[in-house]
């Protein structure tokens, strides 16, 4: 009998032990999900005028970039293009680059997209999220993002949800030269 008690006794601390090990591991885990869950435009009231300055010239080279796009552009290319516009409408943990999802730059893919010259394996995909878009359909961007991000093989950077209106507008300011513009247009 006494035994007995000796081996519940151990089994009760391990247990114990164990939920204890567990939880200070896992809790930390859990609270940084949910406080990058909510990354979006409040990350930009944090970064200095500097680090913002930068952000806007780095995504004004990539405007640049997408108003070259022509017939002769590659897959990877428009998928890179139409990947960085969804930035604007997601939220996720990190996003590299930005271009914004307006109806010239829709236009201006599509274009290339309907060019003869493109054979591009994933054409009809692209051309069905493009047409989506360019009818005013943002809902399921972040999975039209994540469908994006995996043809680049993306391994961080994964949506987790859709920007409220307050967030997009912040973004569209921090990342578009100040502009800003209803998102409701976009």
């Amino acid at each position: 009998m006494k035994k007995k008690k000796r081996y519940t006794l151990i089994w009760i601390i391990l247990i114990v032990a164990c939920l204890g090990v567990g939880a200070y591991y896992i809790v930390p885990l859990i609270v940084q999900d949910e406080s990058t869950a909510s990354n979006g435009a409040e990350d930009f009231k944090s970064m200095s005028k500097q680090e913002l300055d930068r952000l806007q010239k780095s995504n004004q080279r990539s405007q640049e970039y997408l108003e070259k796009l022509n017939g002769q552009s590659s897959e990877e290319t428009i998928i890179e293009a139409m990947h960085k516009m969804t930035h604007q409408k997601v939220r996720a943990k990190e996003k590299w680059g930005a271009l914004e999802m307006n109806a010239a730059n829709i236009q201006q893919i599509k274009n290339v997209l309907l060019a003869d010259s493109n054979h591009f394996e994933e054409r009809d995909k692209l051309l069905h999220l493009i047409e989506k878009w360019e009818k005013g359909d943002f809902t399921g961007i972040d999975e039209d993002h994540n469908k994006l991000w995996k043809l680049q093989k993306g391994n961080i950077g994964k949506a987790t949800g859709i920007l409220s209106p307050q967030e997009e507008k912040e973004f569209i300011e921090a990342n578009f030269s100040g502009k800003t513009s209803d998102p409701a247009e976009h």
